[in-house]
This record gives structure tokens, C-alpha cells and sequence, in this order.
């Protein structure tokens, strides 16, 4: 029996000499490296020419559709050249071959909107899939700019409102609500956002909430059934909407130019609650930093030229772990990346312009594309 038992005090020894980890004399148990090298198998050019102006992007979002596919959402409103009106939510998606698929939404009631503002201007800045899986676009009336001071000529600041369209997706339709961007400072002065500053932060929390940072500087929260203000921030610190964040359940994740850390910041409060991210070298730390969460799950990836990361935690013992394969991104050094998407296997999305091969020394061209990388 002895000798039994002694063989398989051998076997798990020998077993916990090949396996993920390995045993330091001291007693410590050290996590092998389990960076993978990431390669680029597929390239998809973007489908239309309608997606971009020269080397202008005009929808830089990556989401997903309903599906959980990569997807492209453009809200497009024009007329051709014969004075045809064509306005429809496309929805630009790639399949699990690389191809893309195209499907309209709202034709109908789009059109009929569209047709219907005739005093003002009309335009679309946003279109997102929110945390709570809908879709959902950010519509911006406003007067003329050749008539900056409002229809009426008075010296009231120009007229512009805010309005939120909710997709339903399996029924082609949609509904609108109207945002109540006013609201009252401190001082007791009141102000309407809407015609003070512009969006640049657009996003759908799980419950429905509606979420618009204006200017990166103040931050309005509103009811998604009836467009009431619910929460206003009129500071936020740290600049932290400044570029790129990743929403998560409670917390907000973004890179601190001035602390060269990642950033937590509170959902409600906006202040910021830690810092972390010194187990990556500040030479990787330096690149531009994108985001992506899975709101299912609520993992979030950080990505940049020097990797790709997995964030462990969104509390105080939050890390950054490195998927990726050290340089597996130097090809990336000459393109514009605008949105990433991580996929179910960690298989990795970017939507990207980088010069294209027909480019001479007498102009550039350009190639928009989303490529995608899998680990190997």
C-alpha cells in the first residue's frame, strides 16, 4: 500500500511539473506566460462608399447586431442624383465566412420623419446598441447654421433639442423620445445643454437609461420611457470622457492621460474611484487605448498597438492581463483605428483606414476595412 500510495505522490509531482504552472523553490507558484500570437485572417473592405468621404470615416462604431455578429449601423438619409429620396438604418454585418450582409430598417417611418421637419435641421450623430441589447440612434434638430441666431432673428441662443429613436428591430418600427436637457446649476442659473455644447458620448445602460456627456465636460442622465432628466454631473474628473471608455455594470474604465493609469470612475457619481494598470510597461502604456465589454458578461478587453488586454476586475484589485504576443501589432503602426470588438473565443475586430496599395507619392489612397485576428 505504501508503495501505491508513494507512485502517485510521484505522478503528481511529475503532473505538476508539465502542467500550466511551475513551482519555484521558494514555494511560490508562478502562472506560465499564456500570451498567444494573434494573426490576421481575415480582411473585409467596407461595403459602401456611402461609409466614408476621402479619408473620413462617417460611422466609427463597431458593434454587434442581434445575431452577436460584427456590425456596422449607418443612418442614411439622401437624394440622388435624380431627386430621389432614400433614407433608412442600414445595418452592415459580417458573416462567419467574412462577408458582408446588408438589412434596412424603418424605411417607412424614417422617411415620413425626414419629410416632416421642414423648420429645422435634422441630423443623426449616434447610432448604439445599448447594454440592454436594443438599438437605439441620437437625433439632433437644430437651425441653420447660416442662421445662427434662432428662426426668429432674437438674440436667444440658436434652437437645438435632442431626441432618442428606439428601434424594434423584429417589428420595423420605432418610437421617439424627447430629451429635457435644461437644467439648473449650483448658482441658480438655468441652462439648456442642448444649445450650449455638443455630445460626444452616446450610450444605453442595461435598464434602459439614456446617457449623453456633452463637450466631455458635464454628463446628463434620462429616463428611456419619458426623456426626463434623472442625474446631472456637471463636472467630470479627470477629463475622463475625453477619449474612449468602456461602460461596465456599475463603473465607467478609461485611460488617464495625466496619471498614464487606467481610470475607474463611479456610474452615478462620476468620480474616480482607483487607478490601475502599472504591471504594463509605460512604453506599451502610450498608445491610444480601445475598449470593448461584453454587457453579458461584463468582461472588458483594452487594446492598443503594444496588445491586447484582459481586465480582471473593475474594483481595487483591478489588472490588465496580456493576451497578446509581444510586437503581434507592429503592422498596425500606419493605419487609424477607430473601434475594436473581441469576439466569444477572444478572437479579436478592428475597424480600421490604413493607406492603400494603389497609394503613390501624388496622393494617398485609402483602405477602410475591419480585419480580424485569431489567437493561434
Amino acid at each position: 500500500m505504501k508503495r501505491v500510495i508513494a507512485a502517485l505522490c510521484l505522478i503528481a509531482l511529475v503532473l505538476a511539473g508539465c502542467g500550466g504552472e511551475k513551482q519555484k523553490e521558494e514555494g511560490v507558484i508562478v502562472k506560465q506566460d499564456q500570451r498567444k500570437q494573434y494573426v490576421s485572417t481575415e480582411t473585409a473592405v467596407l461595403p459602401d462608399e456611402s461609409m466614408y468621404e476621402g479619408e473620413l470615416l462617417l460611422t466609427t462604431e463597431l458593434q454587434t447586431n442581434l445575431q452577436g455578429e460584427p456590425a456596422i449601423y449607418q443612418l442614411r438619409a439622401e437624394v440622388n442624383d435624380d431627386g430621389e429620396e432614400y433614407t433608412a438604418l442600414v445595418e452592415y454585418s459580417l458573416n462567419s465566412e467574412g462577408n458582408w450582409r446588408t438589412k434596412e430598417y424603418c424605411k417607412k417611418p424614417l422617411m415620413k420623419q425626414i419629410r416632416d421637419e421642414s423648420e429645422h435641421n435634422i441630423d443623426f450623430p449616434f447610432v448604439q446598441r445599448g447594454d440592454d441589447g436594443n438599438l437605439y440612434v441620437l437625433v439632433k434638430r437644430y437651425d441653420d447654421e447660416q442662421n445662427p441666431w434662432g428662426a426668429k432673428g432674437t438674440d436667444e441662443k440658436p434652437y437645438c433639442a435632442y431626441s432618442v429613436l428606439v428601434i424594434d428591430e423584429e417589428n420595423d418600427t420605432l418610437h421617439e423620445v424627447k430629451l429635457q436637457t435644461k437644467t439648473t446649476t449650483d448658482e441658480g442659473e438655468e441652462i439648456d445643454y442642448a444649445r450650449e455644447y455638443e455630445v460626444n458620448v452616446f450610450h444605453i445602460m442595461e435598464d434602459g437609461t439614456f446617457f449623453l456627456v456633452f463637450s466631455g465636460a458635464s454628463a446628463m442622465w434620462f429616463d428611456g420611457a419619458t426623456g426626463t432628466q434623472t442625474n446631472f454631473c456637471s463636472t467630470i474628473a479627470d477629463s475622463a470622457f475625453g477619449k474612449k471608455v468602456a461602460f461596465g455594470d456599475s463603473q465607467i474604465l478609461y485611460y488617464s492621460t495625466s496619471n498614464k493609469l487606467f481610470g475607474i470612475l463611479d456610474s452615478d457619481s462620476l468620480e474616480v474611484g482607483s487607478y490601475f494598470g502599472e504591471e504594463i510597461s509605460e512604453e506599451s502604456r502610450k498608445f491610444e487605448w480601445y475598449f470593448d465589454t461584453d454587457s453579458t458578461t461584463w468582461q472588458t478587453y483594452a487594446f492598443n498597438q503594444s496588445g491586447l488586454y484582459r481586465v480582471s476586475d473593475f474594483g481595487k484589485k483591478a489588472s490588465a492581463i496580456m493576451l497578446s504576443s509581444e510586437a503581434n501589432f507592429d503592422d498596425l503602426a500606419d493605419a487609424t483605428i477607430y473601434d475594436i470588438l473581441v469576439g466569444t473565443n477572444e478572437e479579436l475586430y478592428i475597424l480600421l483606414r490604413r493607406p492603400a496599395q494603389e497609394s503613390t507619392d501624388y496622393g494617398e489612397a485609402w483602405e477602410f476595412a475591419v480585419v480580424e485576428y485569431q489567437p493561434q
